[in-house]
């Protein structure tokens, strides 16, 4: 009987907002004094649903995924998405 019954759980993600979301961290990475003069991106793949963050130091790489996660939670999206 329990092979009969079953039920799928699919999270689909609102791109508008994480771009919007990605829009803030990179306004806010801008005018942060500690990334003054470093190289510190996002980068969104659409196509192949991927999401890249590059920095020169690991430091700098866990500054950004902070910055992201606390601007997608300010959006209305989990940062367990990611």
């Amino acid at each position: 009987m329990a092979k009969d019954h079953y039920f799928d759980i699919t999270a689909k993600l609102d791109m508008m907002e994480l771009k919007n979301a990605l829009i803030m961290a990179e306004k806010e990475v801008a005018t942060r004094f500690d990334f003054k003069g470093l190289v510190a991106e996002f980068n969104l793949n659409e196509a192949g649903k991927t999401l890249s963050l590059s920095s020169s130091t690991d430091s700098k790489i866990d500054a950004l995924k902070d910055i992201l996660i606390s601007k997608l939670i300010k959006r209305g999206i989990a940062g367990k998405s990611l």
